[in-house]
C-alpha cells in the first residue's frame, strides 16, 4: 500500500513538473493581414499574412521558435527572393504579451487548397497550425523575361514584358513597375494602361536597366504588375537574378580562349606538315630513313649480289692458232 502511494506521489510530481512546461507554449495563429476569412489568389499574385504569437500563461515563455512553410503551390518571398520556409525566434515573451510577424506569400500554380503551415515550440517543434489558400487561373497572362543575366559594372540589360487579357472582362488600372536593386538605374521604370480589353495584348514592352559601377554580386530585380478585376485589386510579382561581374573577368576569359585557340592551331598545323611531307615521299620528323629495317636489309643483300656480278671484269680467252680458221669462217 505504501509503495502504491509512493508511486502515485511520484507520478503527481512528474505531471506537475511537465504540465507547466507544456502549458507554457503560447498560442499561435496565422491569418490574412487583410482580415479576410479566406484568401483567393492568382498565380504570381502576392498577399501578406500575419503570424500572431500570444502568451496566455501566468509566467514568461523563453526560447520560442517557429517556422512558416508552404506547399508546392505557394512560396514565401523576401526582398524578391523566393523561399519554401522561413524561421523565426522569440527569445522571451512575457505573460500576456503578444507579438506579430508578417510573411509575404506568392501563389505559384492553381490549387483548391494550397497549404500554409506554422510549426512552433520551445526547444523543438511540438505544435502546428495551418491555413489554406485557393489559387485560381489568372485572367491576365504576364510574361516577363530578362535579356542578359550577366553584366559588367555600367553595362545595360533589358527587361521585356508581355501582357495578355485571357479573361472575358475588362481589366482596369493595369500598371507595370520595376523594383530595382540597390545601385541600379533605369530610364523608364513603369508602364501604365487604363484598360486592357478581352483578347487585347501588349507585347515586347522593353525596360532598359543599367548596373551601377559599384553594384557587384548577385542582385534581384522584381517586375510588379497591378490591376483590378471584378474581385478587386491584385498585385503580381516576377523576380530575376542579375549577376554583376568585373570586366577584368571577361578580359581574362577572352585571353584564355585566345590562348587555347592558338595552341590548338599550332597542333593542327604541325600535323598538316607531317602529312604533306609523307605524301611527297619525304622524311617526316622522327621517321626512319627509307631502306632501313629487316626487309630492307634482305632486299639490299640480293641487290648487292646482282650489282657485284654486273660490275666484275670480263675475262677474255686467248685464241690459239688452230682456232683462227674458225674465227675467219665466222667472219665470212
Amino acid at each position: 500500500m505504501n509503495k502504491a502511494l509512493g508511486l502515485l506521489a511520484l507520478l503527481a510530481l512528474l505531471v506537475a513538473a511537465v504540465g507547466p512546461a507544456v502549458a507554457a507554449v503560447p498560442a499561435v495563429v496565422i491569418e490574412p493581414k487583410s482580415g479576410a476569412d479566406f484568401v483567393t489568389l492568382y498565380p504570381l499574385e502576392v498577399s501578406d499574412f500575419v503570424v500572431n504569437v500570444e502568451n496566455n500563461e501566468q509566467r514568461p515563455v523563453e526560447g520560442l521558435s517557429f517556422m512558416v512553410s508552404t506547399g508546392p503551390e505557394l512560396v514565401l518571398t523576401l526582398d524578391g527572393k523566393e523561399l519554401r520556409d522561413k524561421n523565426f525566434f522569440v527569445p522571451r515573451l512575457e505573460s500576456g504579451e503578444r507579438k506579430s510577424f508578417e510573411v509575404r506569400v506568392k501563389a505559384v500554380s492553381p490549387a483548391d487548397k494550397a497549404l500554409l503551415r506554422v510549426n512552433y515550440g520551445v526547444e523543438r517543434y511540438t505544435h502546428s497550425v495551418s491555413t489554406f489558400v485557393e489559387v485560381q487561373p489568372n485572367p491576365l497572362m504576364v510574361n516577363a523575361r530578362l535579356g542578359k543575366s550577366v553584366v559588367g559594372p555600367g553595362e545595360e540589360t533589358s527587361v521585356f514584358l508581355d501582357l495578355v487579357n485571357n479573361g472575358k472582362q475588362v481589366l482596369s488600372g493595369v500598371q507595370a513597375e520595376l523594383g530595382l536593386p540597390e545601385g541600379f538605374s533605369a530610364s523608364n521604370r513603369s508602364y501604365a494602361l487604363q484598360d486592357l480589353n478581352p483578347a487585347q495584348s501588349v507585347l515586347n514592352r522593353e525596360f532598359k536597366v543599367r548596373a551601377g559601377e559599384d553594384a557587384l554580386g548577385v542582385k534581384t530585380l522584381v517586375v510588379r504588375v497591378d490591376y483590378a478585376d471584378e474581385r478587386g485589386m491584385h498585385s503580381l510579382e516576377k523576380s530575376f537574378e542579375i549577376v554583376v561581374e568585373q570586366r577584368d573577368k571577361y578580359l581574362l576569359m577572352f585571353l584564355a580562349v585566345l590562348f587555347v585557340f592558338a595552341v590548338l592551331s599550332l597542333i593542327f598545323q604541325g600535323r598538316e606538315k607531317r602529312h604533306k611531307i609523307v605524301a611527297h615521299g619525304g622524311q617526316a620528323p622522327g621517321a626512319h630513313p627509307a631502306g632501313h629495317g629487316v626487309h630492307a636489309e634482305a632486299h639490299d643483300a640480293h641487290a648487292g649480289a646482282g650489282e657485284h656480278a654486273s660490275h666484275a671484269p670480263i675475262k677474255r680467252k686467248k685464241i690459239l692458232p688452230h682456232q683462227k680458221p674458225f674465227q675467219e669462217k665466222r667472219k665470212r
